[in-house]
């Protein structure tokens, strides 16, 4: 499956591979297949997988057996589902592409600013650092179209600047 930057990207080019061009702070593993928050994260990471790994753990090593035993064996076997889903939640959650929108300059260098524009379905008002920013119609902004200060882009509906990676994302 294709991700919301591979449709935007120069043919050949991967998120990962021009990554430091957008001035995220994003970092990518497995050939871009993992995409995590910038290094500050790992902590809050770690915190929430020991809050769900060291519960879960003394529960299915006391708990599980004398459960199964004495109640019924289909608690602890639907406990251990509930367990895996949130597991793979958690990954998909915190490991998938948002849809980063590059920045101006990077859009420009790239060659990539109409398609782009066919991706978030508006044309982007020309605009360089220092000069102000694009009147939006009201209704670009009824529909909830918003300038990004930092990015230099219009951002579509439900997309804002997310300043943990310094960058426009399209899903927040």
């Amino acid at each position: 499956p294709v991700g919301p930057m591979e449709m935007i990207l120069p043919r050949g080019k991967r998120v990962f591979e021009v990554w430091p061009l957008l001035e995220g702070r994003n970092r990518f593993f497995c050939r871009g297949l993992c995409i995590t928050g910038p290094k500050e994260d790992v902590r809050f990471n770690m915190c929430t997988w020991l809050c769900i790994l060291v519960p879960s753990v003394f529960y299915f090593v006391f708990c599980a057996r004398d459960i199964a035993a004495s109640i019924h064996w289909l608690l602890p076997a639907s406990t251990a589902l509930l367990f895996v889903v949130t597991l793979v939640l958690l990954l998909l959650t915190s490991c998938t592409d948002p849809g980063v929108l590059p920045r101006r300059h990077v859009q420009q260098m790239l060659g990539i600013e109409g398609d782009i524009q066919a991706s978030i379905g508006y044309e982007c008002p020309r605009a360089q650092p220092g000069e102000p920013a694009p009147v939006l119609s009201p209704e670009q902004r009824k529909l909830g179209y918003k300038w990004c200060e930092t990015c230099l882009v219009v951002r579509p509906p439900r997309a804002t600047h997310c300043a943990d990676c310094n960058s426009c994302v399209l899903r927040y």
